[in-house]
C-alpha cells in the first residue's frame, strides 16, 4: 500500500471554518491525511456540522481509501464544541454530585447518539484523571472526582454510554493529569511520583478503562521524571506509552497525543519533532489540531525516516493495523437520524441531571427578599481546553431579570479598589448572591466574599465552575455548587433560589485542611 496513505491514517489535521479550505483538500489529496478534529470555530450548528463531517468523509474516503476519524471533546459543561441546538450534558463533576453513576451513562449515550447523528464518530472524553490538586487549572470540574474509585466508576459508565450511543470514546490524560498545577496548554507540568505511587492512585481508572475495552487512551504532555528519566514528556516516552501502557497495563486499543501544537511540546520539542518522537514512542494516531500543514511537513519527516529505518517498521506496521482495525469498527455503529439532536426526551434528561446535579451547602438558604443584590463575573476562559464562547452570559444578570434588585458585574480577580465599591452597593440590600468562577485561584473573589460577609445581610455563594469555592466559606454563608452556567443551569439555580426546589446533589471531593 502507498506509504504517504500508511503514514497519513496516524495523523490529525484541523482548520478554522465550516467548510474545507482548499489547502485541506489538498493536503488530502497529496499527503493523504486521513483524520481531522473539529472545534467550536468549525460548528456554527448542528446541520451545518452534519455537512462538514460528509464531506470530510467523502474526501479523505475519496483519496485514502478509507474513512476518517472525526475527533471532537464533547465532554459536556465547560468543555463542549456543539451548539445550544444539540443537548448539552453536564461537566464530570456535575454528574458524580448526583450519586447515581447511571447518570454518566445516560449522558454518554445522549451525546453518543447525537454525535452520531451528526456524523462524528471518535469523542475525546471522558477524563480519567483525578482532580486531586486543588489548584488544577486544566482539569477541575472536568474530572470526576479526587478518587480513583469514584472517577473509574463514572468515567468507565460515561465511556460506555458513548459506546452505546454509536461513537468511539477515549480516556484522558495518561498516566494522569489531576495533580497539576500548570496548564500543559500553556508550559511544561511535572509529576514527582513514582511508579508504585501513580499505580496505587493516577493510574487506577486507566487499568480499569483498558479492562473495560475502551477504544482509545489519550497521553499527557506532563513530566514523570522518577518513571522516565529523559527530560522528556508521557506523550514521547517509550518507556510510559509502550512500556507501561502496552507491555505493563495490556492495553490493546489506540493511543492517541493530546494536541501537538500546545506549549508543552511546540516551545520545548518542536511540534513537527515532537510528532515523530510520538510516533516512535508507540502513540498510534497523532494531532496537529490547528494546522493541517503541520501533518503535512510531519508526513514528510516520518516518511524519511521510515526509508532510513530510524522508525521501527514491525512497530510502525503493528500501529498501522491497529488504527486500520479501529476504522473497520466503524461499520458496526447504528445510524441515527438528525431528529435525536436536541430531541425533547435527551433535553429532559439532560435538565433533569443538572437539578440532580446542584449541591447546597453551609448555612441555610436565606429568602432572597424584595430588593436582592447580584454580583458576578462573567464564566471565562480558564483553559484553553474550555469553549472560548463560554462567558456570554452572567449570573447577575439572568438572576437580576427573574428576581429584581440590583446587579453588578465584577472582575475576574477584583483589586481592593473595586471590592470596596461593589461592597458599598450592596450595602441596605436584602440579600447578596455571588456568583464566583474558581475563586480559590483567583483570590479577588474570595476577597469580595469575605468584605460581604461582613456587612451582615443574608448572603448566598453560587460556585459557577470548581465546588472549592464553597467548600471553605466563611461560617454563615450559603452555599450553591452549581459546575458551570448554562441555561440548564439557570433553571435549576432560579428553581433552587426561589425556594420551589431543594438542592440535593452531593460534592464528590474531601475538605482538606487549609494551609
Amino acid at each position: 500500500m502507498n506509504e504517504k496513505i500508511l503514514v497519513g491514517q496516524h495523523l490529525v489535521g484541523g482548520f478554522d471554518g465550516f467548510n474545507m479550505p482548499e489547502d485541506v483538500k489538498q493536503a488530502v489529496k497529496e499527503y493523504k491525511i486521513g483524520n481531522f478534529i473539529l472545534f467550536s470555530h468549525n460548528v456554527k450548528d448542528s446541520v451545518q456540522l452534519k455537512a462538514l463531517c460528509k464531506e470530510l468523509k467523502e474526501t479523505v474516503r475519496g483519496e485514502t481509501g478509507f474513512p476518517p476519524f472525526i475527533f471532537i471533546d464533547q465532554e459536556g459543561g465547560v468543555v463542549t464544541r456543539l451548539k445550544e441546538d444539540a443537548s448539552i450534558t453536564p461537566s464530570a463533576m456535575a454528574v458524580s454530585s448526583t450519586g447515581n453513576p447511571e447518570n454518566a451513562y445516560t449522558a454518554g449515550l445522549i451525546c453518543g447518539r447525537e454525535l452520531n447523528a451528526i456524523g462524528v464518530n471518535f469523542n475525546l472524553a471522558p477524563v480519567f484523571d483525578i482532580n486531586s490538586n486543588e489548584d488544577n487549572p486544566v482539569i477541575g470540574v472536568r474530572s470526576y472526582g479526587d478518587t480513583p474509585e469514584i472517577v473509574s466508576e463514572y468515567a468507565c459508565n460515561m465511556a460506555k454510554g458513548l459506546f452505546d450511543g454509536g461513537v468511539y470514546a477515549c480516556a484522558k490524560h495518561f498516566p494522569g493529569h489531576g495533580d497539576t498545577n500548570v496548564d500543559s496548554h500553556i508550559g511544561l507540568p511535572r509529576i514527582d511520583k513514582t511508579m508504585e505511587e501513580l499505580m496505587a492512585f493516577e493510574l487506577v481508572p486507566f487499568i480499569e478503562a483498558s479492562k473495560n475495552g475502551i477504544s482509545g487512551i489519550m497521553s499527557s504532555h506532563i513530566l514523570f521524571p522518577k518513571i522516565e528519566e529523559d527530560n522528556i514528556p508521557a506523550t514521547l516516552s517509550y518507556k510510559i506509552m509502550t512500556e507501561l501502557l502496552r507491555n505493563e497495563i495490556g492495553f490493546k486499543g489506540l493511543t492517541l497525543s493530546d494536541c501537538m501544537q500546545m506549549a508543552a511540546i511546540a516551545k520545548f520539542y518542536g511540534t513537527v519533532q515532537g510528532m515523530l518522537m510520538a510516533l516512535k514512542a508507540g502513540v498510534d494516531v497523532i494531532f496537529a489540531s490547528h494546522d493541517t500543514g503541520l501533518c503535512v511537513q510531519a508526513s514528510t519527516l516520518m516518511q524519511e525516516n521510515l526509508k532510513s529505518g530510524d522508525i521501527n517498521k514491525k512497530q510502525f506496521d503493528t500501529s498501522t493495523n491497529r488504527i486500520l482495525e479501529c476504522k473497520k469498527g466503524l461499520e458496526n455503529f447504528p445510524h441515527y437520524s438528525m431528529d435525536i439532536v436536541g430531541s425533547t426526551e435527551h433535553r429532559e434528561k439532560v435538565a433533569d441531571i443538572y437539578t440532580q446535579s446542584i449541591v447546597h451547602t453551609g448555612a441555610e438558604l436565606p429568602k432572597l427578599g424584595d430588593n436582592p443584590y447580584f454580583v458576578s463575573c462573567r464564566p471565562f476562559v480558564t483553559t484553553l481546553a474550555a469553549n472560548p464562547a463560554i462567558g456570554e452570559n452572567s449570573l447577575a444578570e439572568d438572576m437580576q431579570k427573574v428576581f429584581g434588585g440590583e446587579c453588578s458585574l465584577m472582575s475576574n480577580s477584583p483589586d481592593s479598589t473595586e471590592i470596596e465599591t461593589l461592597v458599598n452597593k450592596a450595602k441596605g440590600h436584602s440579600s447578596i448572591v455571588v456568583g464566583s468562577y474558581n475563586a480559590h485561584i483567583y483570590k479577588g473573589q474570595e476577597e469580595l466574599v469575605h468584605a460581604m460577609h461582613a456587612l451582615n445581610i443574608p448572603m448566598v455563594v453560587v460556585a459557577l465552575r470548581n465546588p472549592y469555592d464553597v467548600m471553605y466559606m466563611p461560617k454563615g454563608v450559603s452555599g450553591i455548587a452549581a459546575y458551570s452556567y448554562n441555561e440548564s443551569t439557570v433553571r435549576a439555580l432560579v428553581d433552587i433560589l426561589s425556594g420551589k426546589r431543594q438542592a440535593i446533589g452531593k460534592i464528590p471531593l474531601k475538605v482538606k485542611e487549609k494551609k
